[in-house]
């Protein structure tokens, strides 16, 4: 029985390059699509998903594309890319990337700098304000108008308990200092109190209107047992990476090696004379006296 094999004709490469072309472009384009470079919709995305993992057949397949292997699909990727339209899209998109880059490297280079010189007193600072003392009348205790009203009920109230026990009456309050006290101002240099020094306080700021640098310092708030913790980048690390990025300076190891060629010269002269005694003396340990017959007719 004879078995009869049929060879299909083998197609000429540049039959195949615009059958893989004409294949690309099924979608049917429109000519004037110049966003796409002439390309369909689906061969723009297999050159789009193959600027992302430089992967040719697997942007094929993701693409929409059908292939019998693996093989196939690689040389069908290749040809579309390697094609007039497909190499001015990849061209476009590109540079597109390059750009799109160069605003991320931008942007990267501003949030360190921000990170880095931004002033960490928009979102916490300790500050000194005037005492208790310092504007009183007299330089005596002041209330505010809130702790004045509480004072003065507690006080009454005191009062008519003493009243109906029948005992002495304490009179009105002393108002001491006054009323009126602001802890937003300055402290007096000659409070006997504080001696312009004032009392100091950690503020926290209001986090929802923060410049740009404040924002990039900002790192979250943290609530535990201790109270509100305040939490920033770290600006050192940020100084680090802007001195690499600028260049300003080079923390790459540096090796000296200085080597002196005839102390070289000499040691290796040295430990070839000394493992040529040892040969001669393995040689003596082996054969006794026709060592030196040996070694004659060996160098012979």
């Amino acid at each position: 029985m004879v078995s009869r094999s049929t060879k299909r004709p083998l197609s000429s490469p540049s039959s195949r390059t615009s059958s893989a072309v004409k294949m690309a472009d099924q979608d049917a384009a429109t000519p004037e699509d110049g966003d796409l470079c002439g390309l369909s919709v689906r061969a723009a995305r297999c050159i789009d998903l193959y600027l992302i993992s430089f992967n040719a057949s697997r942007a094929y397949i993701e693409a929409g594309y059908t292939a019998k292997s693996t093989n196939v699909a690689n040389a069908n990727a290749s040809r579309l890319i390697a094609s007039d339209k497909g190499r001015a899209y990849l061209a476009k998109r590109a540079r597109a990337m390059f750009d799109r880059a160069e605003l991320e490297q931008d942007r990267v280079l501003n949030l360190l700098r921000c990170v880095a010189f931004g002033d960490v007193n928009e979102l916490v600072s300790y500050v000194r304000t005037c005492c208790r003392y310092c504007h009183g009348k007299a330089f005596r205790y002041q209330y505010t108008a809130g702790e004045w009203d509480l004072a003065t009920t507690q006080h009454e109230e005191k009062r008519e308990n003493l009243l109906e026990r029948q005992r002495p009456d304490l009179g009105p309050l002393d108002p001491k200092g006054g009323v009126g006290f602001d802890g937003r101002r300055e402290p007096r240099p000659d409070c006997p109190e504080c001696f312009g020094e004032g009392a100091g306080r950690v503020v926290i700021r209001d986090t929802t209107n923060l410049s740009p640098a404040g924002l990039a310092l900002f790192a979250g708030v943290k609530e535990g047992k201790d109270g509100v913790e305040i939490k920033s980048l770290d600006r050192m690390r940020a100084i680090e990476l802007l001195a690499k990025i600028c260049r300003l300076y080079d923390d790459t190891p540096k090796v000296n090696v200085s080597v002196d060629v005839r102390q070289l010269e000499a040691d290796y002269a040295e430990v070839m004379r000394s493992a040529h005694e040892r040969q001669a003396k393995i040689r003596r340990e082996r054969f006794g006296d026709d060592a030196q017959g040996l070694a004659v007719g060996g160098a012979a």
